[in-house]
């Protein structure tokens, strides 16, 4: 019996053991259990508390659940905010979101938490004007603190003014948001991508604080920088693009400063790569994306182009039309023919001067298809790099100043003006005035620069009279019909109809006295 004492001793001993154990559990369990559903409601309300200090609006949260091993984690569902009560649809949603932090930082006040993730978030800003239909009310309990935020494949929508325009989105893989409280500006870091030519930008700064009765008023800052960006996704243009800037103003009225480099810039038709650089200083409207070029300087090859204008939609358009007044002072022809041509060597040399209005509707197709112009156009110092056909050129100056015999002479020099239209992909010149040494022409006709196809006709005045242009028994002949033709703008020397066709590379002169 005494042995039997001494061994049911232990096992009794072992037995209240896992007795007290199992209920410490359940007492524990219960306890988390509690202090998580109390947790639960304080994580409601602080989200609720954090969100409605930083985003005007009614907040409203689904599911919300807390776990405290091994740090303080809150994860939810379907936090929106919205402008109005009813059935306004919310113009802030994410679909699912957590928070990090440590248990001392939830149960401290104010309330500190570490980071708050919002997945999917999308975000739609009102253009100025649309106010906020939300009464703010401020909170005499102190409000909580987020050291960080992060969303990530954002979608910030920007509503149109106008009920026809299209809202403007924006992609925003990833935006930080640093120490952000109310009232106070915001350092934030994002990597924005933009749709056309595709590109991610790194943009880093200050916004806010912001304002809560307009949302387009808010102001921002900062700066950008793209890499590399494919142009070859844009229709009719080769190469890579990157540029860096800076930025300041409001939401609706941002003031870009910047510059663009393109190391292989090229356009579909002509091919020739070259370097392009541009310094440009513009205002964005962050609500819409309509951007106003104050000033813009291009430099390609050994040419500079200045120009101005917008880039802007239109009230039920897809796209945006880009519209420019440029500017070409004392370009080489050869670097403006790069362009459009495929030639590797330049047809024409000489100084070229280009001004007008400059369209570019939202369509498809090439640029050259699609372009509107309507402009005007200069050559001087003019030459015909084939020698067989700056021959020509010579033969026709030395016969207009009556010297048929001195064709051969050294290469002259010509010029060429006038305005002109383009459309469909050609050029329309309604009086193109040529010039060579003694003689000169005014034509009309057409270029197209997909084929290089020149079609012109008109007169060549010259200072000769016709018998003047020939020697021997053709001269003798044509004094008699040098009455005929006489140019009646000078009462001497004669005027002829003349014709130009072929393309630049083979053109096709034909001066015929007897053809009017």
């Amino acid at each position: 019996m005494a042995n039997m004492t001494l061994i049911a001793t232990p096992l009794g001993s072992r037995k209240k053991l896992w007795i007290g154990g199992l209920v410490a559990v359940a007492v524990i369990f219960a306890v988390l259990q509690i202090a998580g559903a109390l947790l639960t409601n304080l994580a409601r309300r602080s989200i609720m508390q954090s969100v409605q200090q930083l985003v005007p609006g009614t907040v409203t949260l689904g599911k919300v659940s807390v776990s405290l091993f091994p740090g303080v984690h809150i994860s939810g569902e379907k936090l929106e905010v919205r402008r109005g009560e009813g059935a306004l649809p919310a113009f802030l949603s994410v679909p699912h979101y957590s928070i990090d932090g440590g248990l001392f930082g939830v149960l401290q006040r104010p309330r500190h938490f570490g980071t708050l993730h919002l997945e999917n978030l999308r975000m739609e800003v009102p253009p100025k004007g649309e106010r906020v239909h939300v009464e703010f009310t401020k909170s005499s309990s102190p409000g909580s603190r987020i050291d960080t935020i992060v969303a990530e494949n954002a979608v910030l929508e920007l509503l149109p003014k106008a009920p026809g325009q299209q809202a403007h989105d924006f992609e925003i893989y990833r935006i930080v948001l640093h120490a952000p409280q109310p009232d106070r500006a915001i350092r934030y870091s994002a990597t924005v991508r933009i749709p056309m030519p595709p590109s991610d930008i790194e943009v880093s700064g200050e916004i806010g604080p912001i304002h809560r009765g307009e949302i387009a008023s808010t102001p921002v800052s900062g700066s950008y920088q793209m890499r590399n960006s494919d142009l070859a996704r844009v229709k009719g243009i080769l190469g890579t693009l990157s540029s860096d800037g800076k930025f300041k103003g409001d939401l609706d009225r941002i003031e870009v400063e910047g510059t663009v480099d393109s190391p292989n810039f090229a356009t579909k038709r002509a091919g020739h790569r070259m370097h392009v650089t541009s310094q440009f200083k513009a205002q964005v409207n962050g609500t819409n994306g309509d951007t106003k070029l104050e000033s813009v300087r291009a430099r390609f090859l050994n040419s500079l182009v200045t120009a101005s204008g917008e880039i802007a939609g239109s009230p039920g358009v897809k796209g945006k039309k880009i519209s420019l007044d440029i500017d070409v002072e004392n370009a080489r022809v050869a670097d403006l023919l790069a362009l459009v041509i495929r030639s590797p060597k330049s047809p024409v040399t000489g100084v070229a001067s280009l001004r007008g209005k400059f369209v570019l509707p939202p369509r498809r197709g090439e640029i050259l298809e699609r372009m509107l112009c309507n402009g005007s156009l200069g050559i001087g110092g003019g030459k015909i790099t084939k020698p067989a056909a700056q021959a020509k050129i010579n033969e026709l100056s030395a016969k207009a100043e009556a010297e048929p015999e001195e064709g051969s002479r050294e290469n002259v020099v010509s010029s060429l003006r006038g305005p002109f239209t383009m459309s469909g992909g050609v050029a329309h010149f309604s009086l193109l005035a040529f010039s060579v040494p003694g003689a000169s022409a005014e034509m009309h006709g057409t270029w197209t620069p997909r084929s290089e196809a020149m079609n012109f006709s008109g007169i060549l005045r010259m200072d000769a009279k016709l018998s003047q242009t020939q020697t021997g028994i053709k001269a003798f002949f044509l004094k008699a019909v040098d009455p005929f033709f006489k140019n009646k703008r000078t009462n001497s020397g004669a005027a002829i109809p003349v014709k130009v066709g072929g393309t630049l590379q083979h053109p096709e002169v034909s001066v015929n006295a007897f053809s009017r």
